[in-house]
């Protein structure tokens, strides 16, 4: 049975789903400088907040280096955040309960459609 090339991508972005944003314990600097995480969300007094990816400490901020892809075309993005200031800061993690979850329900879903297309149960009677 030849698999399709989309399968894996589509599994991936899928599974990348089943993440939540959780605050993180220590200070901003600790955590992001222990942990080195992929994505953090910060947030300040005034409610406002930003989304930084791969994000280091350098002196009194967090920096982050990458792109912003929009409609095929991609420039350079720079942004940083001032550590003081930051009242909260939330990491990306795996969420344990919602990948199960969703893993269970994929495995059923298959089995009953595999259980489906080979025509269910015989109940007939030998003959």
């Amino acid at each position: 049975m030849r698999q399709r090339p989309i399968t894996l991508p589509m599994l991936i972005l899928v599974l990348g789903g089943c993440s939540t944003w959780n605050p993180v314990a220590p200070s901003p600097r600790e955590y992001i400088e222990s942990a080195r995480p992929s994505w953090v969300r910060v947030y300040y007094a005034e409610g406002q907040g930003q989304i930084l990816k791969h994000p280091w400490v350098r002196g009194d901020s967090i920096l982050e280096q990458g792109s912003l892809c929009t409609n095929g075309k991609c420039v350079a993005r720079n942004a940083s955040a001032p550590l003081e200031g930051i009242t909260r800061l939330d990491a990306r993690r795996t969420s344990v309960p919602r990948t199960t979850l969703f893993v269970s329900g994929l495995s059923f879903g298959a089995l009953v459609f595999a259980f489906v297309v080979s025509g269910g149960l015989d109940f007939s009677l030998g003959g």
